[in-house]
């Protein structure tokens, strides 16, 4: 399947949730606003992320092998014909191919790993008296996805769901979960999760591209792709607008922003970071960015516009 065809089909995923206000190109990149949680604008650079830990650290000796699972909830979107907000927690899902870090008590890293396609993780770390923390990070960097969940541009940090153990003996430290109420995190998991699905799609269509299509260049993983969320932030906001839900990509700059919620509200109010639809769209938009091009005009474009009838 032709790039331009594989991207057609995540793109026309419908552009909105039962609530969802809008979600599209943010084509103004200076547009900011002064002060919104510390927030400056989409365009900010700011601190670099924390450096990946994608290279596990050979041990020499009888080292023990510590091993579980990480997994997140997403929850419904909202029933437009109740007053409940988002629905109940669903039951576990892996969080795959996701950056692993070990840390000791003084905070050191000590190892790197990466979650399976199940959600399995596996080191090895030698034998110890000492608390050791295992951390799964809503980020991946290697050859089934390139991507970022990070909380804004102003700050660049990545969630994480942590366990801590003592590696006296090779064991299963069992499940890390990401829930999706209270924190939330599990959203951020569940759009990290999405990347990986829309890569996976892309490999299986386009890895042998240019055997069937003329000068098809052929791709097995997209270029890396930050997105930001936090509970409760409309990306709105950032164009002065913070009454109004809003998800969008911003071209140039390899950013998707989506909604968390509007104005601290994650429950009644619009989200979309359990809505595939809307972030699967976006991250669409990256890829005509990145690999192809649009003729859309950007701005507000909900699914039941006709915007262009081309």
């Amino acid at each position: 399947m032709p790039l331009f065809k594989a991207l057609i089909l995540i793109i026309n995923l419908i552009c909105i949730s039962i609530l969802s206000v809008s979600c599209g190109i943010v084509t103004d990149k200076t547009a900011y606003i002064d002060s919104v949680n510390g927030r400056v604008s989409p365009t900010f650079d700011g601190p670099s992320e924390a450096a990946y830990c994608g290279t596990p650290t050979p041990y020499g000796g009888s080292p023990v092998t510590i091993s579980g699972d990480a997994t997140y909830q997403e929850r419904e979107l909202f029933d437009i014909g109740t007053s409940a907000g988002l629905g109940n927690p669903s039951p576990a899902v892996s969080i795959r191919h996701a950056e692993v870090v070990v840390t000791n008590s003084s905070g050191t890293r000590v190892q790197c790993a990466t979650t399976d396609g199940s959600g399995n993780f596996s080191f090895q770390i030698p034998a110890s008296s000492e608390t050791y923390t295992v951390s799964i990070n809503s980020r991946a960097n290697n050859s089934v996805a390139k991507v970022s969940v990070l909380n804004m541009p102003e700050q660049n940090i990545h969630y994480s769901i942590s366990k801590s153990f003592i590696p006296n003996s090779t064991k299963n430290i069992g499940n890390i979960n990401a829930p999706a109420t209270g924190s939330i995190i599990g959203a951020a998991f569940h759009i990290m999760d999405l990347i990986v699905k829309a890569n996976e799609f892309l490999n299986t269509e386009l890895s042998d591209c240019e055997n069937e299509v003329i000068n098809c260049e052929n791709l097995t993983v997209a270029n890396k792709v930050d997105v930001y969320w936090e509970k409760g932030f409309n990306p709105n906001a950032y164009l002065g607008d913070a009454g109004s839900g809003l998800s969008f990509y911003l071209p140039g700059f390899s950013r998707l922003f989506i909604l968390g919620g509007i104005n601290g509200d994650t429950d009644t109010k619009d989200t979309d970071h359990f809505d595939d639809s809307i972030i699967l769209h976006e991250y669409a938009h990256f890829l005509e960015d990145v690999y192809s091009e649009s003729d859309s005009p950007g701005q507000t474009h909900l699914g039941a516009y006709p915007i262009d009838p081309r």
